[in-house]
């Protein structure tokens, strides 16, 4: 079956079951920046990210850090984060789990989207299933 013929198959499979492909896709997407390999991935490019000179910084009140004292997800969803970045932010700050978060870090590296984005593409094109 050649892979034009295989496509038309897995769109009517999504038209019948009344699922919009857009939604399937970004679905599928989301779904990467939570599997384990993706998340080793981005382990090999924290160095990149971390001094990328397109890297942004959230700046958090004393008063918000203390707050989510304890709950770095919190805080970020609190800030408008994608939730699919956060486990990269926390990375990042060199947290291992959003509990390690204390309540003294002012302002936390963010990264930059574009990069996000081309390792999601690299991860996709190296960890596809046909």
């Amino acid at each position: 079956m050649d892979k034009t013929y295989g496509f038309f198959i897995v769109v009517q499979l999504f038209n019948r079951c009344g699922m919009d492909i857009l939604n399937a896709m970004q679905k599928i997407t989301s779904d990467i920046y939570f599997d384990p390999l993706f998340r080793q991935c981005v382990e090999t490019y924290l160095p990149n990210l971390k001094s990328s000179p397109d890297i942004r910084f959230l700046d958090i009140t004393e008063t918000k850090a203390y707050q989510f004292e304890g709950d770095l997800r919190g805080l970020l969803i609190s800030e408008g984060v994608p939730v699919e970045h956060i486990w990269i932010i926390m990375r990042m700050n060199d947290y291992r789990s959003y509990s390690e978060y204390d309540g003294k870090q002012y302002v936390l590296l963010l990264p930059p989207t574009n990069m996000i984005n081309d390792i999601v593409q690299r991860y996709k094109t190296t960890h596809t299933v046909l």
